[in-house]
This record gives structure tokens, C-alpha cells and sequence, in this order.
């Protein structure tokens, strides 16, 4: 239920957000979703609020893009497919056992060195359904600036870094399965 990525083999050198047309399988047109271009030009994130379990059309008309090359698609392409539902999901409840919040904590899931969700914390419980199973490392973020990021701190200022404290417990969440989990700081 994220975004859904199209990624391109090339760098895009033009593209037209108005010639891909989100519809449902009637092939009538979905409202209120965008088109995200990152910075490499070389992926497209479709960011909609989908429905669980629902079909969907994505329509690229032909000179909807063009890649660095000067190629275009040989023809327009219509790309079907379904959003994963609830099911397919996890939901997990964490209870953390003497956390101060006076040092404005933010809980951080990763996996593979990459900060997967970032939560502020302002209660001993945290709550997150629809999950993407799979194994997270888990470490708490000591925010000292209210920003919800790590800062690396300032030598010319005299700010330290903020401190990040490592989680020994990994976290595993399975699809359609509800887990709650005690931490002890």
C-alpha cells in the first residue's frame, strides 16, 4: 500500500506527468494521485492512498517520456495490477519499558542499513499496522532538536551529535499476524 516505483533502465530527459493515466479495471480515471520524479531521473513514484485488495490500470500514452537516447515507447502501454491486501500485512504494537520522552525519542525500523519508518515517540507505546513484514533492526533516536533526523552535530558551534541508542532485539513481522513486543531500555 506504498507508492508504486517505475524505474528506468536510462536517465529521462523528458517527461509529461499528464500522459500516465491511473484508472481502475472500468478504465475510469482515479482521482488525487501524483507523480514523483527523484532526483536521478531515472524513478517515477505513483503516490495514491490505495485501497486494500483493489485493481488498478496504469496508462503510459506513447510520448509520455523520453530517456536519454531520444527513444520513446514504441506504443502506448497499459500496465495492470493489484494492491496487496490487509492480509499481506503485519501490525505491531511495541511497549518500551523505562523510556524517557523528556529526550524526545524517535523510534527508527531499518533493514539493510536504511531507516525503513521513523516515529516520534511521545507515549511508551507505539502502534503501526499494515506493516511490510520482513526482519528490522530497531534503535531509538535521541532528537535533541525536535527535527525527527539525526544531526551530526557542529564543531564550530560545539554541538555534539545526537545520540542514537541500538536495540539489541530484532524485530520480525509476519504478514497477517498481530505482534506485540515488550522493550527494556
Amino acid at each position: 500500500l506504498g507508492n508504486l516505483q517505475i524505474t528506468a533502465s536510462r536517465r529521462i530527459k523528458t517527461f509529461d506527468s499528464l500522459k500516465f493515466i491511473l484508472t481502475d479495471t472500468n478504465y475510469v480515471p482515479v482521482k488525487n494521485y501524483i507523480i514523483k520524479e527523484d532526483s536521478t531521473q531515472t524513478k517515477f513514484d505513483i503516490v495514491y492512498k490505495w485501497q486494500p485488495d483493489s485493481l488498478y490500470k496504469l496508462i503510459i500514452e506513447k510520448d509520455a517520456l523520453t530517456d536519454s537516447t531520444g527513444a520513446t515507447l514504441a506504443k502506448a502501454d497499459t500496465i495492470a495490477f493489484r494492491a496487496k491486501g490487509e492480509r499481506e500485512y503485519g501490525s505491531i504494537r511495541l511497549h518500551f519499558n523505562n523510556l524517557n520522552l523528556s529526550k524526545n525519542p524517535v523510534l527508527q525500523l531499518v533493514q539493510s542499513g536504511e531507516v525503513i519508518k521513523s516515529a516520534v515517540l511521545t507515549q511508551a507505546d507505539w502502534y503501526e499496522r499494515l506493516f511490510e513484514p520482513g526482519e528490522y533492526q530497531l534503535r531509538l533516536l535521541f532528537d535533541n532538536n525536535k527535527n525527527g533526523v539525526w544531526d551530526p552535530g557542529d564543531f564550530e558551534k560545539k554541538l555534539q551529535p545526537e545520540l542514537v541508542q541500538k536495540i539489541s532485539r530484532k524485530l520480525l513481522i509476519k504478514a497477517n499476524i498481530d505482534s506485540e513486543v515488550d522493550i527494556n531500555l
